[in-house]
């Protein structure tokens, strides 16, 4: 939980409102923390800004399916993305930008979102 990532749900929280009421968007948030109890303090922190519900803690990162769909590498320099990123699935769950601005990039983010619709 970086600093910059815990700024970003501040910042974005008000476009983040507006996007999901106007696009039937879901923000859904992945983690790798090793230790679960923290990570379970941490989006409890977060209920404000996010749902808790909407939070899922990666159990095993080097089995993970998704994290392998998705790109996501432990080591920066494999050629995959790193954490913290963004990512826009569509409604079939098909990914398409798995590399997309931060939400608080209000211009970037809502043009990737009206491209999809």
């Amino acid at each position: 939980w970086c600093i910059p990532c815990l700024q970003e749900f501040e910042k974005s929280n008000r476009l983040k409102k507006r996007i999901q009421d106007e696009e039937n968007l879901e923000y859904i948030y992945l983690s790798i923390d090793d230790e679960k109890s923290k990570w379970e303090e941490k989006v409890m922190e977060l209920k404000a800004l996010t749902n808790p519900a909407n939070h899922y803690l990666i159990l095993d990162r080097k089995k993970s399916k998704l994290l392998k769909l998705m790109l996501i590498r432990e080591n920066p320099d494999a050629r995959y993305f790193t954490i913290p990123r963004y990512s826009i699935l569509n409604a079939h769950n098909t990914i398409i930008n798995n590399n997309a601005p931060r939400p608080s990039d209000s211009l970037m983010f809502k043009k990737i979102i009206n491209q999809i619709n």
